[in-house]
Order: C-alpha cells, then structure tokens, then sequence
C-alpha cells in the first residue's frame, strides 16, 4: 500500500475514533449538540439558545428523560465531577482537564447553564449496541442498580440509586458490592478485595453513584454489605420497550411505533398514517385508554372515555411562554404534546415520519405505555384514537369492586417479569348514582384477600389486615419521606402515598371515575406481588374508614375456537380468536382450507348453532349477521378497504377480505372492535361461510375455550307451565374465586293461548329463594341502592351498576319465540352469591306467568345436621373438602332452606361441587363430616314417629351430650 494512501487511512481512523462522544441537547429552550474529541481532548459546541457565557459541568448519573419535573437536578443528575467555562462556542475547546479526570464519559450527564436556564443531556458513545441490566433493593437498602455494557464490550457501568431506609440524617454512607452467580456463603468464597464501594443515600438525601468496572462480566446476583449483613438481588436484564398504538377508525389505517432501549435512552417514535382527512391537524398522547365500543354513536376519542392530554409536569398550555409548534424544545411542551414538538398533520392525505424524542418515557411513572394516542381535527375535536400497547407478552390482574363502589382496577405488568413497570387503570365510582362526587381517597393493597364468612359482611374490608409492607417499611416521618419521587420509601402497598389519592363519582360512566398510573415498585409476581391480595378504597379527604374493597386476581385470557362445522360445504379448519383484556384489539386466526373457490364471504352470526336442528346454518336458527351498533352493510366500504369500525361487528370478510376463488386461507389479522367479554362477546355465537351468491356454505359455532386451571360450571332453569322452554347458562370457574363472562341462552315459547300476542316478558332471579313470590324483588347480594336514578344507571354496558338478578336491567326482556344469547359479567354461578338455587322469575306486566329454579349441572347434596353451637360456611366447606379429598374452592353452599324437625338446632345446607358427578360418593360423606354429619335427631317427621317415652330419652341424652 503506498504511504500515501496508509497515512490517509490512518488519519481517517483517528478522525472515526476521535469523535466518540456526542452530547445531543434538547431542553429549556436549548438546542444543539456537543461533541467530544477523546485523542485530541477538544470540545466542539453546536448548541442554540445560548448567551456570551456558558459552564458546562459534567455530572455522574445520565438523564432520565421525562421523570422528573426538574430532571437537572442534583439529586437526578448526581455530583459534579468536573466544569468547563466557555464564553465564545463557535470555537472548539480545550477540554483535557476534562478527560484527565474522567478516562470515559459513556453515560455520564452534561448540565449547561447559561441565560439563567438549565439543560442537561446523557453522554453517548457511537454504540450500535447497548445492553442494560438491572435489579430491584426492598430491604433496609432500598432502590435501584442499573449495569450498562456498549458494544458488547469495554467496561461495565454502574449506576446505583439506592437509599438507607434506617437512616434518619442527611447524610452519605458507603456500602460495598459484589457481583455473584448465587445468593449465598459470599463471604467464605471472596476476600474483602473483591468488594466494589458504592455511595448509597438516605430518604432526605438522595445519592447517586456511577461507576466503572474494567473486565466485569454481569452476574446473575448482586450483593451488599450494608451493617454487617449482606443483602441479596436478582439482576435481570432491561430490554427495549416496543409499543404501538394502531389507527383503525373512519377510513383511516396506521400506526404510531414507540422504542426505547432503556430510561437514559431517548424514545424513537415512527409515525405510518393513511387516508387521513383533509380537516385533521393535531395528535397528542391522552390520559386514558380507549374502551371498546358501548353504544352506536359515542365518540371512543372524548374527554370523558380518553381524558385530557398526558401533562404530569402541569404545563400550562394558556401560558403566553408556552412554544408555538416546532418552536420550543421537547421539554418545553405538555409530555404528550406530540404534534407541538413535530408539527400538525394539517393538509395531509398520507404521512410517515420517524422522530427521536427527548421527553416521551416508556418507563417510569411517566410511561405512556397504556394510555392512547389522539388526533384531532382542526376544530379540536377529537376523531381518531387507538391505545398505545406495549408489545411484550403482558400479565393481567383485576379487583373487581361490587359493593358501595363499583367498578374495577387493572393491573399490568410484562409477564414473568417482577422488576418491569406496572400499569393501573382505575374505573371506580359509588354505586349509588345520586351521592355526589368526592376527592381525596387514599387506596392501598392490604395484606390479606377479603376473608369474613360473606364478602357482604360489614367486617369484610377490616378482614385483609393492614398494608401490604413487605419490606417493613418505617413510619418514621413516612408521611413526609414517602412520595411519588421516592417510591422505594413507600410500603408496596401504599398507591395513595406512591402514586396519589383518587376521586369517586356516582357512576363509572363519567370521566371523573378513571385513573392511571404506573408504579415501579409493586408487581404481579415475585417478592412485591400484589396478587392474592386485596385493594381496599378508604373514605373521603384521606380518612381511615374504609369503603370499599376487592381481591386482587389474575384476569385470565379469553379465547374461542369453531370445531365442529355443519352444512353442505366441505371446507375444514377453524377461525379462532383470543383477547387478553378488553382494552385490547382481539387478535384472529383463521386457517381454511377445502374452499374449492366455492366460498365468498364469512361472518359471525347473532346465534349459537341449535343442537338437532336439521338446517343448523338456516337463518330461522342462527339469524343475520351479528351487528348490535346497526351498521349499515350498503354504506360499508369494500371488502378489506375500509376500518373496522365501517363494518358490522360480525363482518370478518367485510374487513379483511372475501374468501372468493380461495381454497385454502392462513392469515392473522388484529381487530379492534371484536369483543371477547361484556355484552357485545362474540364467543358462543357462530360463524358462517357463504357461498358466492351469498347462500350458507358451512356454519360453526365459536366455543370459549378452558383455560389449564379453569373448571366449567353449567346450569339450567327449565319452565313447563304456560310458559316452556330453557334457560342456559355457563361459567369458567378459577381456584382464585374470579371467573369468566356468564353466557346465557334463552330458549322460551308460550304454552297458553292466552299468550300468543305476547312477545316479551320481565324477567328476574328473584331475592327470595322460595318459589314464585309474586312481589319478590331482584336478587341484589351486593346493597346496589334502588334509587330513582336505578333505571338510568343500570344497563347492559354497565351490569356493576344493576342488582345481580336484575336480568332486565343487564339484558332488556325475554322474548318468547325468538331464542336469544346474552353474556354476563355479573352474575356469579358459584360463591357466596351464586344464583343456582335461586328463582328465575317470568312476568307480564305484574303477573307472574312463570318460575322454576335455577339448577346446576351436578348433583345437589342436602345434609340435616344438628347444631349445637356456631360455625361458619368456611368450616362446612372445608369438612367437605377433605371429606372428598377435592379443593375447597369447588364447594358452593347453596340459600338456606327451612328444616322440618322438631328442633330448632337442627340446620339444613345443600351444596354442590365444580366437575363432580359421584352421587353415591356424596351420599357416603354425610356421616364423615364430623360436627356437619347427619343426625337422626333431625331426621324428618321426627315428632310424628318417636313416643314420648322415647323422646325424653332422647332429650336426656343430648343434654348429657351438651354438658360432656
């Protein structure tokens, strides 16, 4: 090679190398970038917004973009380390003090004050991969340590934030670390060389610490000495958050992509958007998730669904300071004020972009994951929307609120992953719609699930104990030191103290009853697991009455699936659907094959398939289309043109495409508007394929599926008076007491001609467990309060805010020779409040013209027992337990029922049992179950048959008996 070309290469090399810092500034009104030279130790300042002098200092920890509303700090940025004073920065600067005191600058901060502002940016070295790990401190350390390696190579950075919670002072301790592959005998395996000094703080002195260890490899432990005893953590990996908002309303189809590699990385956002209209301009991240349709008309993107933009810092966008768009730096904005920092989509028919931003956190307790994405029209309303999904495999847990309050918390984490964030929704209000609005109620995680005899007890909430502090958390000053931005000071349970309090409405409809927040301390699995615990709701302006109460339990993922298909056709394979929450889109699979280009389109149809019906797709059977928001097909786009919502809910092929010519279909589609749960669930109607003339092909119906731990639970009221038929209904039962959507079928024909001009009925599952009580009223377990507003506030889209037998108010009326198909998410079939057992009631107008009872699909056992002294459902249900040797959670004890005997003392109970059909089993248990086994003491007609002779007798002994 001639020295020519070996001298330009060399020099080319050094340039590549020289330039491996870069500082990219965006904040307080101060943009640019800087650039530092490690081999000729120089700055070069590229930054707008300065004045004549500026001062650089670096500082030890990098910049946590959008967590802090002064994320400059010292205590977010950690010490100074060094500073420089540059007053002319169109010149490159000397900066070899700099680098004499810091041998790298890879993920320290730089603060630049100039003009009387602030604005500080990471340190960034030219990586093109930067691995991050980190692990979570609950004990009498408590906080973070966060391990960074780029490239695969170099040195690994340490970055602690950990406090002392023992500690009263304002002061710095030093602890020491060590790095192991297990959790034990550290201190018989390693000299005291080995151990690596870190800086750790105290609740009112925040410390963090960076530091670099050459040749360290990560670990699957990390350890500390703090006072003689070593504490323990699992290091997991941070990977990169990916999430997306997907855009499928009114003619318009695209996405906003979000990534982040970790909290000191910026957001890399990727904005794909179709067909927009000509009258669009603004989008911004909002509050709240968007919910799934409830009525036809509503508008899914309003305040009251999707809240206001996301500002957790309180800009004030009336503020004459606040920055026309494209003006101000990313901080300088509201946090979701997306369309501010990027500019309006004014005038554009189709758009993509790709963005780096500066303020936008997918972690911490400013994440947007979970919330939505909103754009407006130029008038400012709202038009489009779709939720920002975190595309990892997620967990889900749910505390349902059904007395007093009603409504429910949503709790999200990354599946499997303890340290990752965790999302809360909250849609709570009174379930008394005419109390007004009150504020400040603080919430918290108790110890223990609900646990008295019944969840109606009035000791119900007192029964889950205190907080949920598992780390032991002091009250020392704790109302001082626990707050939001040090939430390690907190119990685990404490929301109120970590997050904030809440506010309650008279109904979960108004926007006032939703919430959000993202806590970093709490999880759904591992050492701060939330789950089998309970959330209790105190009483108003932070009073320690408490209100409201509710276990919290894994939501289970909903999934459904045709099988068996029927119809002339001879197509196979099946269309299955899944959803894990009903905040997100269902995802469809569908693999058809043996089309033989006969088939055009495939919808789900408004019922189930009638078992033993000779037509089983005819439309006498199964009807039309499902389609509960009167879509009208004529008006809808094309077939696979349009967005979801411009189709029938049931029309697959509408928005995906036809089947026509196919003979075989393998595709995935995700669909917004295609419910798995609430009252629009397609699962247990059924699915038709059509010919191309629009005939039915094959039909099917879409089964919910079992899930590993699930048991299904099914029952029957069968009428045969003037009025016959059935009603069928079916429930997934989980050992954690939740359960599943109720599916009911209702089956009825008038038997009395005095009826054949009667076309709907009332119905109710009466209060009273006696038959046919003609001024009974709904079974309501749960107080909800009757009052005059009771109409308005129950519906079907709301059943938390109806009586749980009020079937009318949850359904609308029975219809008598129509079959019909509802889904309940109110209507317990096992538990304390299970309706088997109970009255199913059919009026006209105020005549009862029909009741039967409510009957299970297992065997019902009566035992007579005699009681001597108080026990509780718990003991019976665990006597049977073991008598049958089967989890407690499969025994429901049914209402009580009166006993014929001559002694008071003697107590009735039927109970039945999930998935057990073993009659002679059941009866041969009745002797075995200690203080519950039968007793020919209460055996029927008692008085009629013993003498009185005897009966003394018997009377002596059973006094010996009590006094023994």
């Amino acid at each position: 090679m001639c020295p020519f070309l070996v001298v330009t290469f060399l020099a080319l090399c050094v340039a590549a190398w020289a330039e491996n810092y870069t500082v990219d500034v965006n904040m307080a009104g101060i943009k640019g970038n800087l650039k530092f030279d490690s081999i000729h130790q120089m700055a070069v300042i590229n930054l707008t917004g300065l004045c004549e002098q500026t001062v650089f200092s670096v500082h030890e920890y990098p910049v946590m973009y959008g967590h802090f509303p002064d994320p400059c700090h010292q205590e977010n940025i950690g010490d100074q380390l060094s500073q420089f004073i540059v007053n002319d920065t169109s010149q490159p600067v000397n900066v070899e003090e700099l680098f004499q005191r810091n041998n790298s600058l890879t993920d320290f901060s730089i603060l630049v004050q100039s003009c009387g502002l602030e604005a500080c940016a990471t340190v960034r070295t030219k990586a093109n991969t930067t691995q991050t790990w980190h692990a979570k401190f609950y004990t009498s350390l408590a906080g973070e340590v966060h391990f960074r390696q780029h490239n695969g190579e170099g040195p690994l950075t340490v970055l602690t934030d950990l406090i002392a919670l023992d500690e009263e002072h304002n002061t710095e301790l030093t602890v020491t670390m060590h790095l192991l592959s297990r959790c034990d005998n550290i201190l018989n395996e390693h000299s005291p060389t080995d151990f690596i000094p870190i800086k750790v703080g105290t609740p009112q002195k925040k410390v963090k610490s960076h530091l670099e260890l050459p040749g360290t490899k990560i670990q699957a432990f990390v350890h500390l000495n703090y006072k003689d005893q070593w504490l323990c953590a699992e290091v997991r990996e941070l990977l990169p958050i990916d999430a997306t908002a997907v855009i499928n309303m009114k003619g318009t189809k695209g996405s906003f992509h979000f990534r982040q590699i970790s909290p000191f990385d910026p957001t890399q956002l990727v904005v794909k958007l179709e067909n927009l209209s000509n009258n669009i301009s603004y989008f911004h991240v909002h509050q709240y998730p968007v919910r799934l349709r409830k009525f036809a008309k509503e508008n899914l993107c309003s305040e009251s669904n999707t809240g206001g933009h996301w500002n957790p810092f309180s800009i004030n966008i009336s503020a004459s300071t606040y920055p026309k768009a494209l003006a101000g730096t990313h901080d300088q904005y509201e946090l979701g004020d997306l369309s501010g920092r990027y500019g309006s989509l004014q005038g554009l028919k189709n758009f993509q972009s790709t963005y780096i931003d500066w303020n936008l956190p997918l972690f911490g307790r400013n994440s947007i994951i979970g919330r939505s994405i909103v754009i407006h029209k130029s008038d400012n309303s709202r038009i489009l929307c779709g939720n920002i999904e975190n595309e990892g495999e997620m967990t889900t847990a749910v505390a349902v609120f059904r007395k007093t309050l009603v409504g429910r918390i949503v709790f999200r984490q990354l599946k499997n992953n303890p340290y990752a964030d965790l999302s809360i929704f909250i849609e709570l209000s009174y379930s008394n719609s005419s109390v007004p609005t009150t504020t400040n109620h603080n919430w918290h995680v108790h110890e223990f699930p609900i646990s008295t005899e019944m969840d109606s007890s009035t000791k119900a909430c007192a029964s889950t104990h205190g907080h949920f502090n598992p780390s032991s958390v002091s009250n020392i000053n704790y109302n001082l030191e626990c707050h939001p931005f040090s939430p390690f000071r907190c119990e685990v349970g404490d929301f109120s103290g970590k997050l904030m309090p809440i506010q309650l409405p008279n109904h979960t409809r108004l926007g006032q009853a939703k919430s959000f927040f993202t806590d970093t301390t709490s999880a759904l699995s591992g050492f701060a697991s939330i789950v089998g615990r309970s959330v209790v709701i105190h009483g108003a302006e932070r009073v320690v009455d408490r209100i409201g109460c509710a276990n919290v339990t894994i939501l289970h993922p909903v999934t459904g699936k045709t099988e068996q298909w029927f119809g002339p056709g001879q197509a196979k394979g099946e269309f299955q659907v899944s959803q894990n929450l009903d905040l997100d889109s269902t995802l469809i699979k569908v693999n058809f094959t043996e089309l033989n280009g006969l088939s055009g389109g495939y919808h789900v149809h408004i019922l189930p398939i009638k078992q033993n019906s000779l037509e089983a797709c005819a439309d006498n059977y199964i009807k039309g289309h499902f389609n509960p928001f009167h879509v009208n097909m004529t008006s809808s786009p094309a077939p696979g043109n349009g967005t979801a919502d411009q189709y029938e809910v049931g029309d697959i092929s509408g928005k995906y495409g036809m089947l026509t010519n196919e003979n075989f279909l393998s595709e995935d589609y995700i669909d917004p508007g295609l419910p798995l749960s609430g009252p629009y669930s397609i699962l247990g109607r059924s699915l038709v394929i059509h010919y191309v003339n629009g005939s039915r092909m094959q039909c099917s119906n879409i089964l919910p599926q079992s899930t590993e731990d699930g048991e299904w639970l099914r029952a029957e009221a069968v009428f045969t008076g003037r009025i016959k038929g059935k009603v069928l209904l079916a429930q997934q039962i989980f050992p954690d007491g939740s359960a599943s959507d109720v599916t009911i079928e209702v089956d009825l024909k008038a038997a009395d001609m005095a009826f054949l001009d009667v076309s709907e009925l009332q119905w109710y599952i009466q209060e009273n467990s006696l038959l046919c009580t003609e001024d009974g009223e709904p079974y309501n377990p749960y107080e909800i309060f009757r009052d005059p507003g009771y109409e308005s506030s129950c519906s079907p889209v709301y059943p938390l805010h109806c009586a749980v037998g009020d079937m009318l108010g949850k359904h609308g009326p029975a219809t008598l020779g129509q079959r019909q198909l509802f889904t309940d998410s109110n209507l317990p079939l096992t538990g304390d409040f299970t309706v088997a057992g109970r009255v199913l009631m059919l009026q006209n107008g105020s005549e009862v013209v029909g009741c039967t009872l409510i009957r299970p699909d297992v065997p019902i056992t009566e035992l007579i027992y005699h009681q001597l002294h108080t026990s509780s459902r718990y003991e019976l249900r665990n006597a049977i337990s073991q008598a049958l040797q089967i989890p407690i959670w499969k025994i429901t004890l049914l209402p009580k029922a009166p006993v014929k005997s001559l002694h008071s003392s003697c107590k009735k109970r039927n109970f039945f049992v999930i998935g057990y059909n073993d009659t002679k089993k059941l009866e041969s248990i009745k002797d075995k179950l200690g203080k519950f086994s039968s007793s020919a003491l209460c055996s029927d007609g008692t008085a009629l048959t013993v003498t009185p002779s005897k009966l003394f007798c018997l009377w002596i002994l059973l006094v010996f008996f009590m006094l023994s």
